[in-house]
């Protein structure tokens, strides 16, 4: 690969499709495990996301903090991209379980 401005804008396009199939792969991953868990309601769901996304930043990012030295500022800031995130599609996935739930008798 040649230095080049032409050269860059491929590249990135590329990771941007990467990155967004692998963030579609994880909506589809905690849809999946809300639908097999037993939490009710709305904010519920999206509390139960915020604790896997922590829990991810802390099984990833704790360890590059600790290990590699990265900036704690660094390491804070993905935690509030993580929790933030993923609390986001919970609300979102626990919304649209609530609203497509069916009808009760």
């Amino acid at each position: 690969m040649q230095p080049g401005v032409a050269d860059a804008s491929e590249a990135m396009g590329y990771s941007l499709v990467v990155e967004f199939v692998s963030n579609l792969l994880v909506a589809f991953l905690l849809a999946w495990l809300l639908v097999r868990t037993n939490v009710k309601g709305v904010m519920n769901r999206a509390g139960f996301t915020f604790m896997l996304g922590a829990t991810a930043w802390f099984a990833v990012n704790f360890s590059y903090w600790n290990w590699y030295q990265f900036p704690f500022g660094f390491i804070l800031l993905e935690f509030v991209e993580l929790g933030i995130g993923f609390f986001l599609a919970g609300l979102v996935l626990g919304w649209l379980m609530e609203k497509n739930a069916p009808a009760k008798a």
